[in-house]
């Protein structure tokens, strides 16, 4: 297994808590600063610690990783909506053969489970061009983008995130560069810092949309989504050294981010956040209180403690970290 590192599990902290808030309500600039790199910064770190496998080898961490949680997760999010499409003794929901063609396309599967389809895919690729040789493997990772960036119109017509995993291993390639050369290590100065503040206090102006496969300046956003990754490991690095403060709600956050993101597309699924804003006491300006992000805190903190306490069960945890938890 290999080693962790801390600062990029509280930069993935950082981006389960991204993805969560951005599936809320909140201010539009903020909206667009999430959407400017939370997903690239995922595949990237993933690329950081990707390893050559054999295929047979390959295919069963993704099963055990990823798609096993995310069925698991479908599953139970599935069942419960059916029970509440039943709930008056007539169904309410889609025709049965739509729900059930949905569900088997992997069309509407939930919030956020195209991206464990997406990055499974990603891996898949990578594997197989990797057999090509380091010579012909960064063209081949350009390639499959430069397709999935010119059939992007097309992306909800191709079932299984088929379209979207063309383009993860281009993603997961620059994360094993950045690791390979010792990147972040050898930019992690103070002026390469001060350059990151400066990037990311302008990236709200390139938001992008990897799920609808949006981009709205080209190729461009691509550019500037790996960019804007980069700055913001650039600046957990160098902040997770100079204070404890954040790091361990970031870092539990990282350390479980699969389990976060499985149990905020069955929070999403259900409906469950309009319970959530129906329980708050009422308030004369509700879209201000919305743009506030009221609703998106409170969604992470119980997800943070949601997990904190099914980590506690064994076949849970084992479930989603793919190992006997050790005491």
């Amino acid at each position: 297994m290999p080693q962790r590192i801390e600062y990029l599990d509280i930069a993935k902290g950082l981006g389960i808590f991204c993805i969560v808030i951005g599936h809320n309500v909140v201010p539009q600039w903020f909206h667009d600063w999430i959407y400017s790199f939370h997903v690239p910064l995922f595949f990237i770190v993933s690329g950081y610690f990707y390893r050559q496998r054999s295929l047979a080898e390959t295919i069963g961490k993704i099963w055990k990783q990823l798609l096993l949680p995310m069925l698991v997760t479908i599953f139970v999010a599935q069942v419960a909506l059916a029970i509440l499409f039943l709930r008056h003794g007539i169904w309410q929901g889609p025709t049965l053969e739509q729900w059930t063609s949905d569900i088997l396309l992997m069309r509407q599967i939930g919030t956020g489970m195209w991206f464990l389809l997406a990055l499974g895919w990603g891996k898949l690729f990578l594997c197989l061009l990797h057999k090509m040789g380091d010579t012909i493997l960064p063209i081949a990772v350009i390639v499959l983008f430069l397709l999935s960036f010119y059939l992007r119109n097309e992306v909800y017509m191709v079932p299984w995130s088929l379209l979207r995993g063309l383009s993860v291993p281009f993603y997961l390639y620059i994360g094993m560069l950045l690791n390979k050369y010792s990147v972040l290590e050898k930019i992690s100065t103070l002026p390469f810092f001060l350059f990151a503040l400066c990037i990311i206090s302008i990236a709200w102006l390139f938001p992008f949309n990897m799920h609808a496969m949006i981009y709205p300046f080209g190729l461009l956003s691509v550019l500037m989504a790996c960019v804007i990754s980069l700055s913001v490991l650039v600046i957990v690095k160098k902040l997770s050294e100079w204070s404890d403060l954040p790091k361990r709600l970031f870092h539990f956050a990282g350390l479980n981010s699969l389990f976060i993101l499985c149990i905020h597309c069955l929070i999403h699924t259900w409906q469950l956040d309009r319970l959530l804003w129906n329980a708050l006491p009422p308030v004369e300006n509700v879209h201000f209180v919305l743009g506030l992000g009221v609703i998106a805190l409170a969604e992470c903190l119980i997800l943070v403690g949601l997990v904190h306490l099914l980590n506690r069960v064994p076949w849970i945890y084992v479930l989603f970290h793919g190992r006997i938890k050790m005491e």
